[in-house]
C-alpha cells in the first residue's frame, strides 16, 4: 500500500500569490520529517509514502471553491 500525506492550503484572494507557491522547501522538509517520525512510531503502516498538495481557491462569494490537486509533490534535499 501507499500512504499519502496531504497538505491543504486555502486562498480567498490572489493578493499574496497562488497558494501552491506558499509551500516552500522549508515546509516540504518539515512535512517529510513529520511523516518519517510518524512512520517510525507506526511500523504497521507501509514505509512508502507520498505528498499531495490540495489548493482551495475561494475567490468568488456565493460560488463553490475551486480545488486544485497536485499529486506526488517532490521534496528536494
Amino acid at each position: 500500500g501507499l500512504l499519502t500525506c496531504v497538505e491543504v492550503k486555502t486562498r480567498r484572494s490572489q493578493k499574496f500569490g497562488p497558494a501552491e507557491y506558499s509551500v516552500g522547501k522549508k515546509k516540504l522538509k518539515a512535512l517529510a520529517a513529520t511523516m518519517n517520525a510518524f512512520l517510525y512510531e507506526h511500523t504497521e503502516l507501509p514505509e512508502i509514502w507520498n505528498l499531495d498538495l490540495v489548493v482551495v481557491e475561494d475567490f468568488v462569494r456565493g460560488e463553490p471553491p475551486v480545488l486544485l490537486h497536485f499529486r506526488s509533490v517532490m521534496i528536494d534535499d
